[in-house]
């Protein structure tokens, strides 16, 4: 299943609309998490470890759909999923040499994120089949 999940293309119009949909169920699911805990354990919400569990494999799931996306509208562009790793070589270099802080390397990692979605939402794909499957 994972991998079926990075198979094949997506489209720009496909792209921004499967963003926008994984962007608003995961708000919600955060909403619903935390509601529930509220509703269970009052306003001690952020000691709850099972709801700090539940966060985060609420944003692991996210994140691992919109990385298929981003894989797949990689393939519409004819590039493979390796392209996303990219945007992390200037924070893995300053990493490396210790030149910058890591308050600036979680600003570039976010800036690079938006630079990435832009890029993939404007971009035109190729028309003709490529390594990756037909057109959608």
């Amino acid at each position: 299943m994972l991998k079926s999940m990075f198979e094949g293309r997506m489209g720009r119009g496909r792209y921004i609309r499967n963003c926008l949909l994984a962007a608003v169920v995961t708000f919600f699911a955060f909403l619903a998490v935390e509601g529930a805990a509220v509703a269970m354990y009052g306003e001690e919400v952020f000691s709850n470890t099972l709801n700090q569990q539940l966060m985060i494999l609420i944003f692991a799931i996210a994140e691992l759909v919109t990385f298929s996306f981003d894989v797949r509208r990689l393939h519409d562009l004819g590039k493979g999923g390796k392209w996303l790793l990219l945007p992390i070589l200037p924070v893995v270099s300053g990493v490396i040499s210790l030149e910058i802080s890591s308050n600036l390397v979680l600003e570039i990692v976010n800036c690079s994120g938006y630079v990435l979605f832009l890029a993939l939402a404007v971009l035109k794909g190729q028309e003709q089949e490529n390594a990756y499957g037909s057109p959608c």
